[in-house]
């Protein structure tokens, strides 16, 4: 894993405030009971996205999802490299990264 503490900020669209979850060495992203990070969004899909550790780095990648994975606004069209204070939008949830 990436040193030091990671998080990520989650806000769903019916949350009333963030939550917070510890990132593990890969976590699937989706509305299926199987996904480490499930998400009450039917703007997801079932198994929307993935974010993983390489390289000391955290990355997310679209797993074929129907209406896209968003990073900081910007479609992916392939696994993108993660920086602290980036956004990540799945469906109308919005992930942020925290070190």
């Amino acid at each position: 894993l990436p040193p030091g503490p990671s998080t990520l900020m989650v806000q769903g669209q019916g949350d009333a405030k963030p939550r917070t979850v510890k990132l593990s060495a890969s976590m699937t992203v989706g509305r299926a009971p199987e996904c480490e990070l499930r998400l009450d969004d039917t703007y997801t899909s079932q198994q929307h996205a993935r974010l993983f550790a390489k390289n000391n780095s955290w990355f997310v990648e679209d797993l074929g999802s129907t209406n896209g994975t968003f990073v900081n606004e910007q479609k992916l069209a392939a696994p993108a490299m993660l920086q602290p204070g980036d956004k990540v939008r799945v469906g109308q949830t919005i992930m942020e990264l925290r070190r």
